[in-house]
């Protein structure tokens, strides 16, 4: 069956520019990572080859419930294609993880306490 459908709103144009945007904005955050830091997994230092993948890429805070963390290099770490998806599925797998993760919630917090003592 073949469903007919009319050209997109003005407003579902600018959300695929507003998404395109991100992500062009996110990968030069990637790109700056990839030439900063060694090529290798940040959990078992196995090395990642010489051409970048965004699936290198994992947020310790997702992007969606963090969205001002999302292009913090802080927030980002170098796995492994398989150690990303072991960390889709399960966001504590590795301790790692867990302690960067904490880290950045506790350097939030305090950033946090500091604008509101302002």
């Amino acid at each position: 069956m073949y469903i007919k459908r009319g050209k997109p709103t003005e407003k579902q144009l600018l959300a695929k520019e507003e998404r395109r945007e991100r992500q062009r904005k996110l990968f030069e955050v990637y790109q700056e990572i990839w030439w900063e830091r060694p090529h290798k997994s940040e959990i078992s230092g196995d090395w990642l080859g010489d051409n970048i993948k965004t699936y290198f890429f994992h947020h310790l805070l997702p992007k969606n419930a963090y969205p001002d963390l999302e292009y913090d290099k802080n927030n980002i770490i170098l796995l492994t294609g398989a150690e990303h998806a072991k960390c889709e599925f399960n966001p504590d797998c590795y301790p790692e993880i867990v302690k960067r993760r904490e880290q950045l919630l506790k350097a939030r917090e305090l950033v946090n306490k500091q604008t509101i003592n302002k």
